[in-house]
């Protein structure tokens, strides 16, 4: 019976292991390429923890997956950035591809050099895929925002050139590294020109230099540019790299911290990334949220005012939410206003008040606390 129980034990603890792991593969059908599909899933770190459960993430698709390695530094980067503070935290999913020149291309429109490769055109399959198939079940097996980033180097950025003028929602922000614009006399250049403007989407573009792959596809990428800026959020720099399969290593580190500070380095910005969210497809911050946005990126000298802004707005969504009030009295004593912090105390205490007289039950711990940082902010 001793050993039954133990053996028991043992199996469940090996459960939970594997249910609780952040680092797994999994294999889906495809109907639009005919065959089983594989997935690699990063999960960040603290995933599974109690205070966790009711939160949602973002997802960064990665493409290339099936060259473990690389999969394995954009998972680890994307991690670290958010244990640094310049990430937030993120579902990372590989995208496994079993001939990229076909997965990542559109059909050939013309002649020219690329009609020696075998075999293109499996763009028309893989965005469906995505679509219908990939961004369901991510959905579904795991706790995730409506937020998606891609991110492509080479084939993989011309791939997801591809979803950013499909006409279709496929990603907020696209991470795309030495793209090659050059296939198909530009064919993809053709397709920029025609895609309408988007304001609530993000593109990081780089290339390197001093090298034949990279000089090949800098007419084209440098076409782009412009044609971008007309559209959409753009951020494009030249890297100081001079070898093609090393671009992606700077280039998603400047890509991802850039889409990061697109939405952090200006409460406007965050107001309108998050406001934009919950009008489009109901993904509204709580309180709670909100505060720690605000904690995380804007309570420190120099930008107490943004955190002011960032509270501000969470009351006009939770009016009756007693800790944004207190925040909101600490951000404006930081910012040396100490009139306006009394008057958030005050505020915090009416809201108490009212509070008690609707449910009957009042909070002593959070009244007493409040009137004690009113005391101090009028001695």
């Amino acid at each position: 019976m001793q050993k039954t129980i133990l053996t028991m034990l043992l199996l469940l603890s090996c459960v939970v292991l594997f249910a609780q792991e952040l680092h797994i593969s999994r294999t889906i059908p495809s109907r639009y390429f005919g065959t089983d599909r594989k997935l690699l899933i990063s999960l960040p770190e603290g995933y599974y923890d109690s205070s966790s459960l009711k939160k949602r993430y973002q997802v960064a698709y990665v493409f290339d997956a099936q060259n473990d390695y690389f999969f394995r530094y954009a998972a680890s980067l994307i991690q670290n950035l958010n244990f640094s503070g310049s990430f937030e935290p993120t579902i990372i999913v590989g995208i496994r591809s079993t001939n990229r020149r076909f997965e990542f291309t559109p059909k050939l429109l013309s002649d020219g050099p690329y009609k020696s490769w075998t075999k293109t055109g499996g763009a028309d399959s893989l965005l469906p895929h995505l679509e219908s198939e990939v961004f369901p079940y991510i959905t579904q097996q795991f706790r995730t925002s409506p937020v998606r980033i891609g991110l492509g180097h080479s084939l993989g950025a011309t791939f997801l050139t591809w979803c950013l003028t499909s006409g279709r929602r496929m990603f907020d922000a696209h991470i795309m590294i030495s793209p090659n614009y050059e296939y198909d006399n530009e064919q993809l250049i053709s397709r920029i020109k025609g895609t309408p403007a988007s304001h609530n989407t993000f593109v990081y573009l780089a290339r390197g230099k001093d090298d034949s792959y990279e000089t090949r596809f800098a007419p084209g990428i440098e076409k782009a540019v412009p044609l971008y800026r007309e559209k959409l959020e753009l951020q494009y720099e030249v890297l100081d790299v001079n070898n093609h399969g090393n671009t992606y290593l700077t280039g998603f580190i400047n890509g991802l911290t850039a889409y990061h500070r697109s939405i952090y380095g200006k409460a406007e910005n965050t107001i309108k990334r998050f406001t934009a969210l919950a009008e489009n497809y109901g993904y509204k911050l709580n309180a709670d949220q909100i505060n720690m946005i605000s904690y995380n990126y804007f309570m420190r000298p120099g930008t107490w005012q943004e955190a002011v802004k960032i509270f501000d707005w969470g009351l006009k969504w939770y009016p009756e939410d007693i800790n944004l009030y207190d925040s909101m009295s600490e951000a404006y004593e930081n910012a040396g206003n100490k009139a306006e912090a009394i008057k958030y105390c005050q505020k915090g205490l009416q809201q108490l008040e009212e509070q008690k007289v609707k449910t009957g039950q009042a909070n002593e711990g959070q009244k007493k606390y409040i009137e004690g940082r009113l005391a101090k902010l009028k001695g």
